[in-house]
């Protein structure tokens, strides 16, 4: 049986391992889009969250008719996965003003997130296998779970809400996308 390299294994906590190579993803040139992890209504939800009651049905027709998905590329033309202070040392790598709440708030990832750009910011670095922007919107990080560490692949899609032009869940006010990204693996777990 093949070993899978950590930039090449996509895994989730159900155990179920995707055979992702970003590297040839990027260099084929087509748009990467998560078939684990799809840029749809199920993505957002738990499915037992829409069988039977009012609420849940007006829950499900809410996020079919309000939210679109976007890829992070086309939100943020001039997009960095985070600063790269080698080249400038006087520039701080991570902010707290990368992570602003969007239309939905997930406060204790958004506080943690906060947090860990001004105190920790070598942990986040450490977290992003892709350190760059590609073409493709493919991106790896390896995070823990449960005190075990996962290879996550997602793609750049998240979920946007036309009326207000923001994104869902994190937002930034600067640049630097890497808590979307971030956000994403982690709800891709």
């Amino acid at each position: 049986m093949e070993k899978l390299g950590a930039a090449q294994a996509s895994h989730n906590i159900y155990g179920n391992f995707q055979k992702v190579s970003y590297e040839k993803l990027i260099l084929k040139g087509e748009q990467y889009t998560d078939e684990e992890f799809k840029p749809d209504i199920s993505s957002l939800t738990h499915p037992a969250d829409f069988t039977g009651s009012q609420i849940a049905s007006a829950t499900k027709k809410m996020w079919r008719d309000k939210v679109s998905w976007k890829r992070i590329s086309d939100l943020f033309p001039s997009a960095i996965v985070y600063k790269d202070n080698s080249k400038d040392y006087d520039m701080k790598e991570f902010s707290p003003d990368d992570v602003v709440s969007g239309v939905f708030s997930q406060s204790y990832l958004h506080t943690c997130m906060k947090k860990i750009a001004t105190d920790a910011s070598m942990a986040i670095k450490k977290l992003f296998i892709t350190k760059d922007i590609n073409s493709v919107g493919v991106y790896v990080l390896d995070i823990y779970v449960d005190g075990s560490p996962k290879t996550v692949t997602i793609d750049d899609y998240i979920p946007y809400f036309e009326s207000s032009k923001q994104p869902a869940f994190i937002n930034t006010n600067t640049n630097c996308i890497w808590a979307l990204l971030l956000e994403k693996a982690w709800a891709k777990v």
